[in-house]
């Protein structure tokens, strides 16, 4: 993957400032649900979600981000039975605003960018189990920056 770098000297923000970046558009790859006929009364004994992020700079002064989650409801048991599968991904176009820079492209893209698009995960997910006409679910708050720091931290310590 290629990296831009804008004209921002340090990676600090200026806090009195917007970011300088914009959300072109934010776009659903694809999404896979499936559930099992004998879905039980309590859903929500067992729920197993993670997530995955990418992102790219192949455009000066633009980037993506493709942010991949996946949701699995089970017994409960170590070896349960799945009862619904939940895949989606979602990806994000940003672009920097012409002389507003005031974070890095490649900062934003890789910190703030995938808190931008877990609501639409969050709305997906949520309209449909209710499509499927299971009880209500709402993915609760996620701290994006913990959950990429710590696949960072996990990153480093593999190698």
């Amino acid at each position: 993957m290629q990296h831009s770098e804008s004209n921002v000297e340090s990676s600090i923000m200026n806090t009195e400032n917007q970011p300088g970046i914009i959300c072109d558009s934010v776009l659903l790859l694809d999404t896979t649900f499936w559930r099992s006929p004998d879905f039980p009364e309590v859903p929500h004994n067992s729920i197993s979600f993670n997530s995955d992020v990418q992102y790219s700079t192949d455009a000066p002064n633009t980037g993506a981000v493709i942010l991949s989650c996946a949701m699995f409801v089970h017994d409960g048991n170590e070896k349960g039975k799945t009862h619904a599968e939940f895949k989606c991904n979602y990806v994000g176009l940003f672009k920097t605003e012409e002389n507003k820079e005031n974070l890095q492209l490649k900062e934003f893209l890789d910190k703030y960018a995938p808190a931008i698009l877990l609501p639409y995960v969050r709305e997906l997910l949520s309209s449909t189990f209710a499509r499927a006409g299971l009880p209500p679910f709402v993915l609760p708050p996620v701290n994006v920056l913990a959950m990429i720091n710590k696949e960072t931290t996990s990153d480093t310590t593999e190698d």
